[in-house]
């Protein structure tokens, strides 16, 4: 039952919300399961989109990597603005 738990637990995706920085700039982090950093980052992305609406997301940077616990898992963190 405790193993159920915890596969379930780490079976889903993880999107944090937009974190405003520096110079109109914004972050966001996201962990995909069975997705690598491809899927990652590609949900960072889309994540990215819904935050600006109808501006266009000017990408600032990107970072992304396999998880710690590996098994396809991907993460990536964007930074971002939203152009008008």
């Amino acid at each position: 039952m405790i193993l159920l738990m915890l596969a379930l637990s780490l079976a889903g995706c993880v999107t944090t919300k937009p974190v405003q920085t520096v110079n109109g700039t914004y972050v966001i982090s996201a962990r995909v399961p069975f997705s690598g950093q491809s899927g990652a980052k590609a949900q960072a992305l889309r994540e990215a989109a819904s935050f600006c609406g109808t501006r266009t997301v000017q990408l600032v940077s990107d970072n992304a990597q396999e998880c710690a616990l590996h098994g396809g898992c991907g993460e990536a963190q964007i930074e971002f603005r939203c152009a008008p």
